[in-house]
């Protein structure tokens, strides 16, 4: 680089000198910030050395410049898809490579944050999945199916979870709409003994709940006589258990709960006795209580 105390630097004016200096310090700077990978700074120096110099060669520099960091913009892009794909390896993987490559790139610092509260969320919806099943609020989670989906996907277990949560929540809407049919069409003994067998076997249900109150409400006198029975069983009284159930049999001749009390009393009154069917439970008309 041309030196300050050259016989063609020395004849030069004040004003020239100084802005030869000035070009000497940017060349030097420009150096400094191509080693240490400051790309941005190196950009900017380059565009006022062309100012500066019009003959100045300034093509291997920005080369190197638009080389590195579209390089480190090619793996940040990598790395973003690795972390849509919850490959968070990968992610670090391409990260590292684009900040060694760019320390200074500004969408290093965009990433970090958007993966970050990405999976500030994702951590955030696992543990609202796992206190929902926790409370059996199977009914949340179904209806934020993909959220949950989408933060469990990696987790085997709980994925099989959702899908079981999720299969369940949809067996309990087809029986609703069975219970509502059987209603519609005058049989609402039916369509009470639907909801409380989906209530026996899928848990606590908004709207389960909803069609047993107002369901209960149509049958009252039968659901009285059901509990009664079940009752009198719980607490030993096997005669009287199956004489309610007969009661709640005629009250509803279909009905499969006092069938299937009926056959278990029986079973007990009449050990190894043929057990009562729900055809007309004759063998019992004789039984002295």
């Amino acid at each position: 680089m041309i030196g300050e105390y050259l016989p063609k630097v020395r004849t030069l004016e004040r004003e020239k000198k100084r802005q030869v200096l000035a070009f000497v310090r940017d060349a030097f700077q420009l150096k400094s910030a191509m080693e240490v990978r400051d790309y941005a700074l190196a950009r900017e120096l380059v565009d006022r050395m062309r100012v500066e110099a019009r003959d100045f060669d300034y093509s291997k520099a920005r080369a190197g410049i638009e080389f590195y960091t579209r390089m480190s913009d090619a793996h940040i892009a990598k790395a973003k898809l690795a972390a849509q794909a919850g490959d968070m390896d990968g992610y670090q993987k391409e990260l590292q490579v684009a900040i060694e490559t760019w320390p200074q790139n500004p969408n290093i610092d965009e990433l970090s944050t958007t993966v970050g509260s990405v999976t500030d969320t994702q951590i955030q919806a696992v543990n609202d999945f796992d206190r929902l099943i926790s409370q059996k609020n199977h009914r949340q989670i179904f209806e934020d199916q993909i959220r949950y989906g989408a933060a469990v996907s990696e987790d085997e277990q709980r994925k099989k979870l959702l899908k079981e949560v999720v299969e369940g929540v949809l067996k309990i809407d087809t029986g609703l709409q069975q219970a509502g049919s059987l209603e519609q069409s005058g049989n609402p003994y039916g369509a009470w003994e639907l909801v409380r067998i989906l209530e026996r076997d899928f848990g606590e249900d908004g709207k389960l709940s909803k069609a047993n109150n107002r369901l209960t409400t149509k049958v009252a006198n039968f659901v009285k006589t059901l509990n009664k029975a079940e009752k009198l069983e719980k607490d030993g009284q096997v005669g009287s258990s199956l004489a309610w159930f007969l009661k709640a049999k005629q009250m509803y001749p279909n009905s499969s709960f006092a069938s299937e009390g009926i056959e278990r009393t029986v079973d007990d009154i009449l050990p190894g006795s043929p057990t009562a069917t729900s055809s007309g439970d004759s063998s019992l008309e004789d039984l002295d209580f």
